[in-house]
């Protein structure tokens, strides 16, 4: 159901994650996947609803990212650093922290 805090940080190989439709993931908690280097993607499942503070914050590589429509909440500094190119943010969102796509270096289009 979550993904704790600080549980992949670092993890300077792991370069893709992806979930089957039917898992039952819900919060990504915050700096799970921080400073991951290597990460370029990130297959959200649709049953998330929460994506904790600096949970990919320094993911400098992350391009990829599909935002369910789920979601709720994204919080404080989540995507900081992030490369992603674009980002639809999907009608269920109640709140955006502040500083969560903060230096994006690639965002194009939101």
């Amino acid at each position: 159901v979550s993904i704790g805090d600080h549980s992949f940080e670092e993890c300077s190989l792991l370069a893709d994650v992806m979930f089957s439709e039917k898992s039952s993931l819900q919060i990504i908690h915050k700096y799970a996947f921080f400073k991951c280097n290597s990460l370029t993607s990130f297959n959200f499942p649709p049953s998330m609803i929460c994506i904790e503070d600096r949970a990919f914050q320094k993911c400098s590589k992350l391009a990829n990212i599909n935002v369910p429509p789920s979601i709720e909440s994204i919080g404080y500094s989540a995507f900081d650093g992030v490369s992603i190119k674009n980002v639809e943010i999907p009608l269920s969102i109640k709140n955006i922290d502040g500083y969560a796509f903060l230096n994006p270096t690639k965002v194009k289009r939101v």
